[in-house]
């Protein structure tokens, strides 16, 4: 999944204004610490179109520092009224939101991934816009599920 999460994040493009200069880093944030975010903390120090990663590392409720920059956060198996403040706090950021929770395209997170050894993912364009982000068209067609408009497109 981390090198899912990593080469999508290749295809992402945040919107002016999302970084502090053009030497500044991508930061990934982390709610909690089991298996999966200290995979994804493994990609502590590659880069990502010239731009170094950086991992923030979060408790499992805490959300992200308003006045710090974070790209991406990744949000744990979570209870419903969790996701549901975590996704209202985020709302309008340009933050790519990802899980592996169950349904959390449909739940609107952007990012979805799905599979411990297959690895897919489902795309919610939708919250991708709401967020600034411009995701590359090369996404729609390998994701599993792509949600636009309302709509939901299955993929290959």
């Amino acid at each position: 999944m981390t090198a899912l999460l990593y080469n999508v994040a290749r295809f992402v493009t945040w919107p002016e204004g999302s970084f502090a200069d053009q030497d500044a880093p991508l930061v990934i944030a982390l709610q909690g610490d089991g298996p999966l975010q200290q995979a994804i903390a493994s990609l502590s120090g590659k880069q990502i179109e010239g731009r170094t990663i950086m991992i923030q590392r979060l408790a499992s409720n805490q959300l992200p520092d308003r006045h710090q920059p974070c790209h991406i956060l990744y949000i744990p198996q979570s209870p419903s009224q969790t996701l549901t403040n975590t996704m209202e706090a985020v709302a309008g950021q340009p933050i790519l939101t990802v899980s592996d929770m169950q349904d959390f395209s449909r739940k609107g997170g952007i990012l979805h991934l799905e599979g411990a050894q297959n690895v897919s993912f489902s795309l919610n364009l939708d919250s991708a816009q709401k967020a600034g982000l411009v995701l590359s068209s090369k996404l729609f067609r390998l994701a599993n599920l792509v949600i636009k408009d309302g709509q939901e497109r299955e993929g290959p």
